[in-house]
């Protein structure tokens, strides 16, 4: 079990109350079971007052600013529970792979870096990107840095309610993403491939393929 603090209150004064919380590591296995997890982010104050320590995402956010690849909404948000868009999504893959892009025309940049690797079409940079989207781009990325991309017989996403709601162009993407434990189910029975992916989700899934990549 790992203590890492949250920040509350506002951060635009003095210095934050600091909370301690449980931040668990994040367990990610792979196809045969093995648990892949790598050395947590060291914990540090998020700079965040609309975040939950308690959450799922706390310990892949902290994971995430350590690594530089995304920002916050504002000084003192993140917004986990608002929508990813197309265009967060391809310049975060682009800053995870090593790309220098922060500020004006970051976005363009990494839509441009995306549709380059043959991960994207770099379109609708502003839309709201849905889970079988997400799932689609991230499995074409996970073989662009050369992952073994077979899939596990042990998992079997037919068995939930909605898998016939997957695109049959992301059918695979989620047989591989689940295989590995990149995405999960938004409940037992359910993926949820038509809603769309939030940042929380965002943070929690680039954790889960860094550690996939580091054990391949």
């Amino acid at each position: 079990m790992k203590y890492g603090f949250i920040g509350c209150g506002n951060m635009g004064g003095a210095i934050a109350k600091a909370v301690a919380t449980k931040c668990d590591d994040l367990a990610v296995t792979d196809r045969s079971g093995t648990t892949l997890n790598s050395d947590p982010a060291e914990l540090k104050v998020s700079p965040f007052a609309d975040t939950d320590g308690g959450a799922y995402y706390a310990q892949p956010l902290l994971w995430a600013l350590d690594k530089g690849i995304t920002t916050g909404t504002s000084e003192t948000t993140f917004s986990p529970d608002a929508d990813t868009t197309r265009g967060q999504l391809m310049t975060v893959l682009a800053r995870l792979s090593g790309e220098d892009f922060y500020g004006a025309g970051a976005t363009a940049k990494g839509a441009e870096w995306a549709t380059e690797k043959g991960l994207s079409d770099g379109t609708d940079v502003n839309k709201a990107i849905t889970r079988e989207q997400m799932a689609t781009i991230i499995h074409r990325y996970m073989k662009f840095k050369g992952l073994d991309m077979s899939v596990s017989e042990n998992v079997d996403v037919t068995s939930y309610e909605d898998f016939e709601n997957i695109s049959d162009y992301a059918k695979e993407a989620f047989r591989f993403a689940c295989s590995n434990g990149i995405i999960s189910g938004t409940s037992e029975t359910t993926l949820a491939p038509k809603e769309s992916a939030t940042r929380a989700q965002m943070a929690a899934i680039f954790q889960r393929c860094e550690k996939v990549l580091l054990n391949q």
